[in-house]
């Protein structure tokens, strides 16, 4: 039983590890992808205006809140030209459901990623998986990205991108 504990618990700090380095390298890999292109021309009809700010809200659910708790990842007021777009990144384990809310502007790069965490690490045997995880970001109150799946969820979005593509 000890050893199942370890187990689990080893598991878990992999996931989160690999996690924030697989986050780590997308969101480098977006910045340099992105800092490699031209300034674009404003006078370009199908360049997106700049300016242009909205509200966005996160949100995420396990489907069995009252055994699971949620580890999250997700980004707060990264413009992808920044140089350290890795510094927005934020983990933290809350209570299912999650919302945040943040203000956004052209180019912002928004990611929510969500697994299940077990409330109580004593009785794991006793605990029923997989469990449904879901992720949403609102755009301006209107639902504009969702993603479902067993044990893992994510979206990912660049800001005033909607419009353009």
């Amino acid at each position: 039983m000890l050893q199942m504990e370890r187990y689990t618990l080893n598991y878990q700090l992999f996931k989160r590890n690999n996690m924030k380095k697989y986050l780590s390298l997308v969101m480098i890999g977006l910045s340099l992808m992105l800092s490699g292109c031209s300034k674009d021309d404003n006078n370009n009809p199908d360049t997106p205006p700049t300016g242009d700010t909205g509200k966005v809200r996160y949100e995420a659910t396990v489907s069995d809140p009252e055994n699971f708790k949620l580890l999250i990842h997700y980004t707060v007021g990264v413009d992808i030209s920044s140089e350290a777009p890795e510094e927005a990144a934020k983990e933290i384990i809350v209570e299912s459901p999650f919302t945040f809310e943040q203000e956004a502007k052209q180019g912002t790069y928004l990611w929510l990623s969500a697994y299940p965490i077990p409330k109580d690490e004593e009785n794991l045997e006793n605990l029923q998986l997989p469990k449904t995880v879901e992720v949403k970001i609102f755009i301006d109150d209107k639902l504009h990205k969702s993603n479902s799946g067993e044990n893992y969820a994510m979206v990912q979005h660049i800001f005033g991108q909607e419009n353009y593509q």
